[in-house]
């Protein structure tokens, strides 16, 4: 797998992407986070945003100044992620590998229904972190379980047929030597979940 090959893959499913997004992944979404407090957030970054289906809850759950920025290596699902744009968000195709950003930039980090198809998943946590502001967070969250979204790469095979999520020991390694603190790791139902703190 590379990046070539993902982001192939993706700007071919680009064009149907919106209408089979399920209700589950917008309900998770909003879930998780309307319970965070990002009231006093400046920079917001997320990574893989896909057609933007995190914004709406971001744009309602920070202030009018908050600034967002979107990042995927598709530039299909960016076309059409346009019709979602706010003046505070700013899109941008990227590889998570080499994030276009300053260290030390962003107080909260998103990475919703992604984190799979990332080829180095230990390098993409660090430059995660990398971007984080001291006590930065980042939070890497799906709609499904561990168990479910792997079974559901393999079933639909292709490009993603091996894209899973690192084991529990795996990202706690990653973590520590990304200079990042787990507060929540939970695989299970009603969905995975990666809560984690910059510690430097």
């Amino acid at each position: 797998m590379s990046s070539k090959d993902v982001q192939k893959f993706f700007d071919e499913k680009a064009s149907a992407w919106e209408e089979n997004i399920p209700l589950i992944s917008v309900t998770r979404a909003k879930e998780v986070i309307n319970s965070l407090d990002l009231g006093g957030v400046k920079h917001i970054l997320d990574v893989g945003c896909g057609t933007g289906i995190l914004w709406e809850p971001l744009l309602q759950n920070t202030r009018k100044d908050t600034r967002i920025f979107a990042i995927d290596i598709s530039l299909r699902m960016l076309l059409f992620a346009r019709n979602r744009l706010s003046p505070r968000i700013t899109l941008l195709q990227a590889d998570a590998l080499h994030l276009p950003f300053p260290d030390g930039y962003f107080q909260w980090l998103f990475c919703y229904n992604t984190f799979p198809h990332f080829e180095d998943p230990a390098l993409v946590l660090s430059e995660f972190a990398r971007v984080m502001t001291p006590a930065g967070r980042v939070l890497i969250f799906h709609s499904k379980s561990k168990e479910e979204i792997d079974a559901f790469h393999k079933a639909v095979g292709s490009t993603v047929k091996d894209h899973a999520l690192p084991t529990k020991e795996c990202m706690a390694n990653i973590s520590k030597a990304s200079g990042l603190e787990i507060q929540r790791l939970h695989e299970g139902h009603p969905g995975y979940l990666f809560l984690a703190e910059k510690t430097c």
